[in-house]
């Protein structure tokens, strides 16, 4: 028998933004709780998700009600978008 504890993301969206008036945000987000996400980011909506660049340390698991956030610095105009680590399949 072959064990697989990995969780695999069946959802993941930034619901809110917040603006911490230090030069930085924080994007909340929801996904599958226990899935791995990061953030991606790019100053072209509309461009190939290849082109898109991981945030640092934006790594992160979504808690028991899927629930996390990452704070993010925007020193231009950037839009933001979460990827799963396992997307399912």
């Amino acid at each position: 028998m072959v064990t697989n504890n990995v969780i695999y993301s069946t959802t993941n969206i930034i619901t809110s933004i917040s603006n911490n008036h230090n030069a930085t945000f924080t994007l909340y987000m929801r996904g599958t709780p226990g899935a791995d996400y990061y953030v991606v980011s790019n100053a072209n909506l509309r461009a190939s998700m290849t082109s898109w660049t991981p945030v640092p340390d934006s790594t992160n698991k979504a808690g028991g009600d899927g629930k996390w956030s990452c704070t993010v610095s925007n020193a231009g105009r950037l839009y933001y978008r979460v990827v799963a680590l396992n997307p399912a399949p």
